[in-house]
């Protein structure tokens, strides 16, 4: 799944516009992989006798301060938020006492860049009793699903929003038991998309788009009464477009088998109020009624597109046949109009 998260995001610098190739080097940032029995490091990577695994400190996502391109924010799967102040050479951590180090989104506020958000959830592979539910889909595992954590000073403190409170977090709050998978803030405005891949087909269907204002509760805005608004169903990815706070792109899928075709792109540009939808099956002729799709986002520097609503581009992927279907783009994202790159070449 992130795998085509970052073929999509790489593809944009690359397209429709002339680029001067720079040499890099890439340094190893760690951590180092430990290696342990198969009934403990269940990866068996490592050929016995006795049969062993290896494994590695996963990254979900990776995010820069747009104000100081040193300073650079990661969240982990089950390693919680990390940041840099001198481009990767050293690393802190930053939310080793919160309720939970399962980190799925993270976002930087464009309008005040000492503003941190990242949502939580289920993001590792999981295995049960040294068996993979290969043949089941997709079954996810990770750390406490507690909603939010919000900073308003560069991780050094935090607050939990939306989630679990009280002694143990037994009271939910309405992001609780979810995987937010895209957050947003902007001002007092903030917002946080829920969707779960699993093996158990209801998780696929359930989530949406949460907005809070002022403070105040998160509330679903997903399947709202009147115009222009988001239809039912998980919301798949949420991106925002550099230079251009208010607006913001997400994807939603299907909230039930019999609305697999609705899966779509929509476009907000006054945070969250409004939405209009800007990609569909007309666009990509992928989209099927038959089956599942989920859509990712990716949204290029500042610079690239020739117009406010960003460029963006896109990833589809079937959810029955596990495979990237089509990638998109487009340089002018809120007019409808996109071009096909194609499949990527699929795994034997």
């Amino acid at each position: 799944m992130r795998g085509f998260v970052v073929a999509a995001a790489l593809l944009l610098p690359t397209i429709g516009v002339a680029q001067v190739q720079v040499n890099q080097v890439f340094n190893l940032q760690g951590p180092s992989p430990s290696i342990g029995p198969i009934s403990v490091v269940q990866s068996g990577d490592i050929p016995g006798p006795p049969l062993q695994g290896s494994v590695t400190g996963a990254v979900q996502v990776v995010v820069t301060d747009p104000n100081d391109a040193n300073r650079i924010y990661i969240g982990t799967p089950n390693g919680g938020v990390w940041a840099t102040s001198d481009s990767g050479n050293t690393w802190k951590a930053l939310t080793d006492k919160q309720a939970t180090l399962s980190i799925s989104s993270l976002d930087i506020d464009p309008t005040d860049t000492k503003r941190l958000i990242a949502g939580s959830g289920l993001t590792s592979s999981s295995c049960l009793l040294n068996y993979c539910f290969i043949q089941a889909g997709y079954v996810t595992s990770g750390g406490n699903q507690n909603g939010l954590l919000y900073s308003k000073d560069e991780g050094k403190t935090w607050a939990s929003l939306g989630g679990g409170s009280g002694p143990h977090l037994s009271q939910s709050g309405p992001l609780s038991n979810q995987t937010v998978v895209g957050v947003a803030a902007r001002g007092t405005t903030m917002l946080a998309a829920t969707f779960q891949m699993s093996g158990f087909a209801q998780s696929r269907t359930e989530g949406g788009l949460y907005l809070s204002q002022d403070g105040g509760p998160f509330k679903l805005i997903s399947g709202a009464s009147g115009a222009n608004q988001l239809p039912s169903g998980p919301v798949t990815s949420l991106v925002g477009v550099p230079g251009s706070p208010g607006t913001l792109y997400a994807a939603v899928t299907a909230s039930s088998a019999s609305t697999y075709a609705q899966t779509g792109v929509y476009v907000t540009t006054d945070t969250g109020a409004t939405w209009t939808k800007v990609f569909s099956q007309s666009n990509s002729g992928l989209i099927q009624s038959s089956s599942q799709t989920v859509i990712k986002l990716a949204t290029s520097p500042s610079g690239l597109a020739t117009s406010p609503s960003g460029a963006v581009a896109i990833g589809l992927m079937n959810l029955e046949s596990k495979t990237v279907t089509g990638l998109f783009w487009s340089n002018n994202a809120a007019s409808g109009s996109w071009t096909s790159l194609g499949a990527p070449p699929q795994k034997p």
